[in-house]
């Protein structure tokens, strides 16, 4: 399973390292990239498309915060819309979300979680990898 990470520009080293090897631990394969604060829609679908290794299976978004009254903002609903012309389906994950999965959907994110520790990652990568076949 090939999985992109895409993090906004506010997510730490840390959350990126975390959550690539929560779902590395599962025998994803993971392709990381992070946007910058005002990327533009064209170098998004640049940045995209140059990171995107054409198997991906899974788009891993992350952010400090995702909140209702932005509907995760701009980047996120970017990437999803992306993500949807190619049928990849895309997560969320950041320290504090604030929107329900079913507000996420309206935008073209399957599900969004707040992760406060390894533990979490793990647990989401359980439910989103596979373990690939002999």
């Amino acid at each position: 399973m090939v999985i992109l990470v895409v993090a906004a520009s506010s997510t730490s080293e840390a959350m990126r390292s975390m959550v690539a090897e929560g779902f590395s631990s599962r025998g994803a394969h993971i392709h990381t990239t992070v946007l910058g604060e005002t990327q533009e829609d064209n170098d998004l679908d640049n940045t995209l498309s140059c990171s995107l290794d054409p198997a991906a299976d899974l788009i891993v978004y992350l952010a400090s915060d995702i909140t209702f009254s932005d509907a995760g903002g701009p980047q996120l609903r970017q990437v999803a819309a992306w993500a949807a012309t190619r049928c990849i389906p895309v997560i969320a994950l950041a320290h504090h979300t604030h929107i329900s999965t079913r507000e996420l959907r309206t935008v073209g994110v399957e599900a969004g979680y707040e992760i406060t520790c390894d533990l979490d990652v793990a647990q989401i990568a359980q439910t989103w990898v596979w373990p690939s076949d002999p």
